[in-house]
Parts: C-alpha cells; sequence; structure tokens
C-alpha cells in the first residue's frame, strides 16, 4: 500500500515538493493555505543557485540585476558592478511555475484553509472548512506559523523572531539592488528590482520592533533613496521569520513527519532570506524516501552536511558584521578591494552559499 502524504502550506516549496513525491508515485495531497503572517514578498535566489538546484534550470526568468549598491550605518555608500547579470528567481514566479508543474501531474491540490491538524491513532487528521482529510504522513511547508510544527509542541522562542514588512511600487528602477545598514537596527533595508517593478523591505528583531515603526522607517528611506513616495493606500505586508538557532533534529524530523524551510527554522541568518534553504531543504526531504517509507535518520544527516554547516558559519558571520564598525570599515573598501566585493556579493545576494 502506497502511504498517502499530506504537505501543509503551497507556496514555490509546497509544489516543488509535492512533485518530488509524486515522481516516486506517492500519493500526495497538497494543501494549500498562507498564514497572516507568511511572507508575501521576498527577495528570492540568483541563478547561481541552479548549479546546486538543478529544477531552477528548467524556468527563464525575466528577472536581472547588474549592480549592488550598499549604504553603511554612517551613511557612506559604495556601489559594484557584478561580474555578470544575475538572473532573479522570485518566489512569486517559482511559485507559478511550480504549480503548472503539479498540475501536469494531475496532483491533488486543496486550497483554503486548514483549522487543525492532530493525530489520531497513528493517522494524521487534517481539519479543513470543507471536512477532515487523513495522511499516514505529513509534511509541514507553512513557515513560522506552521501547524505542522504546533502540533507537535515546537514553538519558536520570541528571542528567535524577526520581523519584515515590504511593499511593492509600480516604478521601473533600472536592474540595480540596494542594501542599507544601520546603527540602530539589527537588520538591514532592502531594494530590489523586479521587471517592470520594485520590490523594498525591511527587517529587524521584532522583540525590540512594531510593524508601524518599520513602515514608517521604510517609507523615509524609500523616499530618502529612490527619490520616490510611497503612495497612500499602496498594498503594505508584514511577516514573522524565525532567525537560525540552535539545531534541534527532534523538532524537524520524526516517524510520520517532518519540517522543510522555515518551519524547520532553516534561514539565512545574515539575511533572513528563506527560499534557497527552504528548496534544498524540500529536496533532501524527497531523497529520504524510498519507494515504501521515510528515513528520518537519513534527512536529518543529509541536513547535518548539506545545511547546517553552512547556517552556522552565517549564524557567526552575523555576530560579527552586524557592528556598525565593522560595517563602516568594509563598506567603503567595496569599490576598490575585489575580495570585499566578492564578500558582499556572496553573503548578501540571496542564492547559494
Amino acid at each position: 500500500m502506497v502511504p498517502k502524504i499530506a504537505i501543509i502550506g503551497g507556496g514555490a516549496v509546497g509544489h516543488y515538493l509535492a512533485s518530488l513525491l509524486h515522481l516516486k508515485d506517492y500519493s500526495v495531497t497538497l494543501f494549500e493555505t498562507k498564514s497572516a503572517w507568511e511572507r508575501q514578498l521576498g527577495t528570492g535566489i540568483f541563478s547561481s543557485s541552479s548549479i546546486d538546484l538543478p529544477i531552477l534550470e528548467e524556468f527563464s526568468s525575466p528577472h536581472q540585476i547588474t549592480s549592488l549598491k550598499l549604504f553603511s550605518p554612517s551613511g557612506k555608500s559604495a556601489t559594484m558592478e557584478l561580474p555578470q547579470s544575475y538572473r532573479l528567481y522570485t518566489p512569486e514566479d517559482l511559485e507559478e511555475a511550480l504549480k503548472e508543474r503539479f498540475k501536469d501531474f494531475e496532483g491533488r491540490v486543496i486550497s483554503g484553509r486548514v483549522l487543525e491538524v492532530k493525530r489520531v491513532e497513528g493517522m494524521w487528521q487534517i481539519h479543513t472548512p470543507e471536512g477532515v482529510h487523513e495522511a499516514n504522513f505529513i509534511i509541514g511547508a507553512d513557515g513560522i506559523s506552521s501547524l505542522v510544527r504546533k502540533s507537535l509542541g515546537f514553538l519558536y522562542p520570541a528571542e528567535n523572531i524577526t520581523m519584515e514588512v515590504s511593499v511593492e511600487l509600480p516604478q521601473d528602477l533600472g536592474q540595480e539592488a540596494t542594501i542599507q545598514f544601520f546603527d540602530n537596527i539589527p537588520g538591514y533595508f532592502w531594494i530590489f528590482p523586479r521587471m517592470g517593478r520594485t520590490v523594498a523591505g525591511l527587517w529587524g528583531t521584532s522583540q525590540f520592533l512594531q510593524a508601524r515603526h518599520l513602515f514608517e522607517k521604510m517609507d523615509i528611506l524609500i523616499n530618502n533613496t529612490l527619490q520616490v513616495p510611497v503612495a497612500a493606500g499602496i498594498q503594505r505586508h508584514v511577516a514573522h521569520l524565525p532567525t537560525f538557532g540552535k539545531f534541534t533534529p527532534r523538532e524537524v524530523a520524526g516517524a510520520g513527519w517532518a519540517l522543510v524551510g522555515e518551519a524547520a527554522g532553516l534561514i539565512d541568518p545574515l539575511s533572513c532570506e528563506g527560499l534557497y534553504w527552504a528548496l534544498k531543504s524540500a529536496s533532501l526531504l524527497a531523497d529520504s524516501f524510498d519507494q515504501k517509507s521515510f528515513s528520518a535518520k537519513r534527512y536529518l544527516g543529509s541536513l547535518s552536511r548539506e545545511v547546517i554547516p553552512s547556517l552556522r558559519k552565517r549564524q557567526f558571520l552575523r555576530k560579527i558584521l552586524y557592528r556598525s564598525w565593522v560595517l563602516n570599515w568594509l563598506i567603503p573598501k567595496v569599490e576598490s578591494k575585489r575580495r570585499t566585493q566578492h564578500f558582499f556579493r556572496t553573503q548578501f545576494l540571496p542564492s547559494t552559499c
């Protein structure tokens, strides 16, 4: 008997994982639900990640970035040209492409709210307004507010949560990305171009900041940096994001369940971008299924070898880099030092690390 797998959480990651498991002849139901605190806009990942995520080679990207402008906490700026034009894969574009791919497999998708997830006599019950669905195995791909994670009793401590606000601007501002650091916020302001539009955001530690304060600061930064006022009534987004902390295997996978991406706490400690690590963990999870069963040991071992060392390295770099004097010293060197350019390019452009 082929086990029935339920994936909670749509988006690019849920559809990617569902497609991989479908190729292994598993019966997969994808519950396409989004939390109120889930990230709606993000930077995405670059074409350099296709080395590690071949799935990207199947899709084209119309978004390109040719330069990166950095602002230090003291206000000094430096611009570096990228060695080649970077193609940017946005979360929205990947989601649409992977939705079509899963549709081609005639995969089962249930859209709407998931009210509750619980385990009863070895079977998972997924409660929706339309009824109760059952599965032998459940996967949480539903971000920081993961119902699967909560049903297992694993909650994020407040100090491991950050907040991001973002907005999409209708203006086309070219192919330059911008990152600005601050003295008083453990995070940064970012601007990434999209084809014909621009996305801007600001993230910081939610323990000390409120969304209203972040939006006010973001509006000022957009006006000062781009000379573009934020129109009244424009749609705004706020998201809670985990920070990478201690890797606890028992909170990532077990008998009959597994978590991927932000639901598993896998997010870049420097940039708070999670799409690359979510797709990577989804790929490793799919590889941990054979024709009959799932090996939690194999999945956790793969994460420990291929994901956690990079995240721990970047966690260490964060402690050093997010000091004003370090950034004030490094950023002015960007235009003259190739090693400094390489450092910022590899650490802050969301791609493989």
